[in-house]
C-alpha cells in the first residue's frame, strides 16, 4: 500500500479528484424508509424518521421496540429494517453506519442485536452479528457456536461510528473480519466464517431482542453505506475532519465464556424476500475527495496496524446453542 502513496497522492492532488461511490446507501434524508427493501415492525411508531439527534444531513432513524412488539412470531421482540444486499460466496465489502443507544437504553444479561447479516435459507443464528449484552457490545461470526471475536464497552447517548470490513465466505480460511471503530483500528483482519454453506447473506439493522427485557429499547441511526472500498465509505468525521469522539476502540477478544447472544429464525420465507429484493441498487451519494494530509495518515497508520496484526491472537470463544427466533 505504501508503495503507491505518491500515486495516490498525485490523483488526490488534481482538482475535482474523487473516489467511486458506495453500491448502496441510506442516510433517511428522503423522510422516509424507501431506500430500505422492507421492514418488520407492530407500528408506524416503531420507525420513525427524526431531525434530532441526526449524525449526517438533517433526519436519522429512531427505533423504539416495547417488549412483545413480534411482528412475524419469532417469540422474541423487533424492529428491523431489511436491505437484500445478498452478499454472495467470495465477495468482498466495506460497510458503514453511525448508531447511538439512547441515554435510557436498558442494561440486561440478555441478548440485544442490533446489526446483523442473516441467511437467505437456514433457521439460526446469523453468520454475523453485533449485538449488546450487560454493558458490552460484540461482534460474532459463523453462527450458532460460532466465537465472539471483538468487544467493547456499551456507550449511551454518543453517536458510534463503524467501519467493518468482510470477505463473505463460508470457509474461515476464506473468509474475514475487519472492524474500524470511531475512526479507530479497532480489530485487524481476523479469520472468520462469515456465511453458512450455500446461503447468500442480507443486512438487517434495527433492534432485535430477547422477550424477557421489559424495558424500552431506544436506538438510531444514520449515513449507512456499502461499497467494494474503504474509501466508498470513509464516515464524513473522518473524511472531512477530527474524528468523533472516541469512547473507547474496543478489544480483540481473549478469554473464553458464553456470549449470551441469540439464535434468530429466518425472519421472513426466503422466496419472499427474494421477490421483494432490491439488492445493492438502492440509493447512491455522491463522490467524495480525501484531504492529502488525511490520506498520508491513514494510510500510515493502516500501514502500521498491518504490522501488528500478526501478533494478535484472537482464539475462538464458543457459545451455547440457543432456541431459534
Amino acid at each position: 500500500m505504501m508503495k503507491r502513496l505518491p500515486l495516490i497522492l498525485s490523483l488526490m492532488a488534481l482538482p475535482g479528484a474523487a473516489f467511486a461511490s458506495p453500491v448502496w446507501s441510506s442516510n433517511f434524508e428522503a423522510g422516509d424508509l424507501s431506500e430500505w427493501t422492507k421492514s418488520q415492525m407492530v407500528a408506524p411508531d416503531r420507525m420513525q424518521i427524526v431531525t434530532d439527534p441526526v449524525k449526517e444531513g438533517a433526519r436519522a432513524l429512531k427505533v423504539v421496540v416495547h417488549q412483545g412488539d413480534d411482528p412475524i412470531n419469532s417469540h422474541n421482540d423487533r424492529a428491523e429494517l431489511i436491505q437484500m444486499t445478498n452478499e454472495p460466496e467470495g465477495s468482498e465489502y466495506w460497510y458503514h453506519w453511525n448508531v447511538m443507544f439512547a441515554p435510557d437504553y436498558p442494561s440486561s444479561p440478555k441478548w440485544q442485536l442490533f446489526t446483523q447479516w442473516h441467511q437467505n435459507g437456514l433457521n439460526g443464528s446469523p453468520p454475523v452479528e453485533l449485538y449488546v449484552v450487560g454493558e458490552e457490545i460484540r461482534l460474532r461470526t459463523g453462527g450458532n457456536e460460532g466465537p465472539v471475536v471483538w468487544t467493547t464497552p456499551l456507550v449511551r447517548g454518543q453517536w458510534l461510528d463503524f467501519v467493518f470490513h468482510v470477505k463473505w465466505s463460508s470457509d474461515p480460511g476464506v473468509g474475514f473480519v475487519e472492524v474500524f471503530y470511531n475512526g479507530e483500528p479497532a480489530l485487524p483482519r481476523t479469520p472468520a466464517a462469515t456465511q453458512l454453506p450455500g446461503d447468500v447473506n442480507y443486512l438487517k439493522m434495527g433492534l432485535y431482542r430477547a422477550r424477557e427485557i421489559a424495558e424500552t429499547g431506544v436506538v438510531y441511526f444514520d449515513d449507512i453505506r456499502m461499497g467494494t472500498e474503504m474509501a466508498d465509505v470513509m464516515p464524513t468525521a473522518v473524511a472531512g475532519g477530527p474524528p468523533a469522539q472516541d469512547p473507547g476502540a474496543g478489544s480483540a477478544l481473549t478469554s473464553g465464556g458464553s456470549t449470551g447472544a441469540p439464535t434468530t429464525g429466518n425472519p421472513v420465507p426466503g422466496g419472499d424476500l427474494a421477490s421483494g429484493g432490491a439488492g445493492c441498487g438502492g440509493s447512491t451519494t455522491g463522490a467524495s475527495t480525501l484531504p492529502v494530509g488525511l490520506a498520508i495518515g491513514v494510510l500510515a497508520s493502516l500501514a502500521a496496524f498491518r504490522r501488528r496484526r500478526a501478533a494478535v491472537s484472537v482464539p475462538a470463544r464458543r457459545t451455547t446453542r440457543h432456541r431459534a427466533g
